[in-house]
């Protein structure tokens, strides 16, 4: 006999995929207390879905112990939606530091929302090597405030290819205060095209302008 709940977990899937949520609760309980780390995770995100948070959260931490490489960015997640930051950032580093990849925006933005700029510029480079647009434009943030105006751009430019339109209205706010305004008013009808509010803001005050 299977001592590792797999028999418990696959009954439970079966029952899953059969539309029986009760039945598959059932199952998973039991499979997670005889150590299945993926019954844990299902169980989880089960509570999840029915918007019962802290029971979910009870279930995804046992996943964690168990082993679990998914359930700390979904604790993180749940944290952050409650509005519990220290606890989330806390949650979202675990997951970054066990190499889910996943969780290093998150990472980032919790560590940037706690004023460590250092901390998250770190997290979104690790982000950006895996093409995260949004990691980009936000090296792109952190170098424009700071301002290394070319490094903003070649971030900007690196997120702007993978379509973050955000990213492109921001080099046309670039070339409009260089005096490049063939290059800022074509970054601004990207972006709006794209439904970007900073790209429309920037082209109707450059069309103004004229």
């Amino acid at each position: 006999m299977a001592t590792d709940g797999s028999e418990q977990y696959n009954a439970g899937m079966q029952a899953y995929s059969a539309g029986d949520l009760d039945s598959a609760a059932t199952h998973w309980a039991q499979a997670a207390t005889e150590g299945n780390s993926a019954a844990a995770y299902n169980l989880g995100v089960l509570h999840e879905d029915r918007g019962e948070i802290r029971e979910a959260m009870r279930w995804l931490m046992s996943a964690d112990k168990l082993g679990d490489t998914d359930a700390a960015l979904n604790i993180a997640q749940l944290h952050s939606d409650l509005g519990e930051t220290a606890d989330a950032l806390a949650w979202y580093l675990r997951a970054a530091e066990a190499g889910n990849s996943a969780a290093y925006c998150g990472a980032a933005l919790a560590l940037a929302n706690a004023g460590d700029l250092d901390s998250a510029r770190h997290w979104w480079l690790l982000a950006a090597e895996d093409r995260d647009a949004i990691a980009m434009f936000n090296l792109g943030v952190l170098d424009k405030d700071a301002g290394r105006t070319n490094d903003a751009r070649e971030w900007f430019t690196k997120a702007a290819k993978l379509g973050h339109a955000t990213a492109m209205a921001n080099l046309g706010f670039i070339a409009e205060d260089e005096g490049d305004l063939k290059a800022a008013q074509r970054w601004f009808t990207k972006a709006a095209d794209l439904g970007d509010d900073a790209g429309l803001l920037g082209l109707s005050a450059l069309l103004e302008k004229d």
